[in-house]
């Protein structure tokens, strides 16, 4: 009969399992089981002789163990186990397995959870003597649901109520052994934000775009804050737990989660309509049915950012063109979209920006990119910050060196991967060589020998250079080469044996394809036969 009675008790205890009460939140800690008895909350109590406890839960089978000795000469004593609910939490219930030996006379085991009042015990479990016990030995565990909202504690343990207990020949009258025991926890408690929450978007009536950020701190009085969130109209649009490795399911630890979290929450506004928003955080317990809220903060959002520039618009004329730079005080020359400047020379780029009204664009932040102009370009930015004036005029210095393209880009919005609006323009550099006769008095009949480099950086070996004479007023090709690697080369000139006087060359240097400068000469030198 009692067994039915026992198996009665249990299918009801299933069915408590699947019906927690409503607005109950609950989280679930597993103990011992490969850590510490203490990580779990545990601690032993013992009371009179003969008792023996000892704990290993951390090594693969260890248990807590609570002992009663019965080779001695008995006496009232209990030995045991016993774990508390963390501040602001109760005991909903807990699965223990655990391992019940009784072998003596009036010997007991009990397990049962306690509320402050400690008259008010909730036995869950208990047997006195052998024969008594011999269901709960054979059981390896027992699942209790506490019938009571204010059980803050358990306690396992066996025990010998009077000297009436059977002295034993053996080492063990009475013992309980716990493996591991799932507790079940009670945690009503919202988190709650004790600073902030804070953002530059917060306010500032201007529409947002770019990844925000959000400042704010969280505290929980239970099982602590597992998750953070951000709420856009009342829908969650993004949650992150905690980076925390105790604040991850299965819970080992009693306060698995941080009471008091300093997070900093992100928030991008292409992840919303463009258009007025209501923005809060919030904050998600242990049990992850509790959730508090921050108050709703209004916030417009454009995912393609803020408009680029006053008057800044989708359609716009943007003019561009390059012009040699002058010193101060003088008049700047026209600019051109193709310019044509001597080696090392100081170029400026310049242009407009007005909207299809024709109204100048301004405060608008420009791209400018520049390529080596030797085939295909690849614009790298400049390190400039290019900002429109109060007519929409721009300038920037470029970099001396060899001929570039520039290419100059308005985006319209501050997120926008195409721009609304180019200009594009060249700057051609001329070659630079050092052009010089080894000797400057001949005789006639002789042969005359220049040498020079051709210099610039990308510079290919085969670069064609012209030994150029002028007679009657122009120049004529007297002889061709080509560079070496190192840039240099050698032409020659032979003079007739009819030549005499003063004779003027130069050096002629063609565009080169592979080579990022253009037609060039070097200054005319004198040779003079005689």
């Amino acid at each position: 009969m009692r067994a039915k009675v026992q198996l009665l008790f249990l299918s009801l205890l299933a069915l408590v399992a699947c019906a927690v009460p409503a607005g109950a939140a609950q989280y679930t800690v597993v103990t011992c089981n490969g850590q510490a008895a203490a990580t779990g909350g545990w601690s032993l109590f013992a009371s009179g002789p003969n008792t023996a406890l000892s704990e290993n839960c951390a090594a693969s089978g260890g248990s807590m163990a609570a002992v009663l000795a019965g080779n001695q000469a008995p006496a009232a004593s209990n030995a045991g186990w016993q774990v508390f609910a963390p501040a602001n939490t109760t005991l909903a219930g807990a699965t223990i397995y655990r391992k019940v030996g009784v072998a003596g006379t009036s010997y007991g085991y009990i397990a049962r959870g306690i509320t402050p009042a400690a008259a008010n015990y909730q036995v869950f479990e208990t047997c006195s003597g052998p024969a008594d016990c011999k269901e709960e030995i054979a059981r390896a565990s027992v699942a209790w649901i506490s019938a009571r909202s204010d059980v803050n504690r358990i306690q396992v343990y066996v025990h010998c109520p009077s000297a009436s207990c059977q002295k034993l020949s053996g080492g063990e009258a009475a013992a309980v052994r716990v493996s591991r025991a799932d507790i079940a926890l009670t945690d009503n408690a919202a988190p709650t934000i004790s600073a902030g929450p804070t953002s530059a978007m917060f306010g500032s009536g201007n529409s947002v775009s770019g990844v925000q950020s959000i400042a704010v701190t969280f505290k929980d009085l239970g099982g602590g804050v597992a998750a953070t969130g951000i709420q856009v109209d009342g829908q969650t649009i993004s949650e992150t737990p905690v980076p925390n490795a105790g604040c991850r399911t299965p819970y080992r630890r009693l306060v698995p989660c941080p009471l008091t979290l300093n997070a900093t929450l992100q928030f991008n506004p292409a992840s919303v309509p463009d258009g007025p928003h209501q923005v809060r955080v919030f904050a998600r317990d242990a049990t992850g049915a509790n959730v508090g809220y921050s108050a709703s903060f209004p916030v417009i959002t454009s995912a393609r950012g803020a408009v680029n520039g006053t008057n800044g618009s989708d359609q716009v004329k943007l003019s561009l063109g390059v012009r040699r730079a002058v010193s101060s005080g003088h008049r700047a020359p026209t600019p051109h979209t193709t310019l044509d400047v001597p080696y090392n020379a100081k170029t400026v780029a310049q242009g407009r920006l007005v909207n299809s009204a024709g109204q100048p664009v301004i405060g608008a932040r420009l791209t400018v990119g520049t390529a080596v102009d030797r085939g295909v370009p690849t614009y790298a930015d400049l390190p400039t910050d290019v900002v429109t004036d109060a007519k929409g005029r721009f300038k920037v210095t470029l970099p001396r060196g060899p001929s570039w393209r520039v290419r100059v880009l308005y985006f319209a919005r501050a997120l926008d991967p195409t721009p609304a609006g180019h200009g594009d323009a060249r700057v051609r550099v001329a070659t630079h060589a050092t052009f010089a006769p080894r000797k400057r008095h001949m005789r006639r009949g002789q042969r005359a020998v220049f040498r020079g480099h051709v210099v610039g950086s990308y510079r290919p070996a085969g670069i064609r250079v012209e030994l150029q004479g002028r007679r009657r007023g122009s120049y004529v090709t007297l002889a061709t080469a080509a560079t070496r690697p190192d840039g240099t080369y050698r032409l020659s000139y032979a003079f007739t044996h009819g030549a005499r006087g003063r004779y003027v060359f130069r050096l002629r240097v063609r565009h080169f394809p592979r080579f990022p400068y253009f037609l060039g000469y070097s200054s005319p030198v004198n040779v003079f036969v005689r």
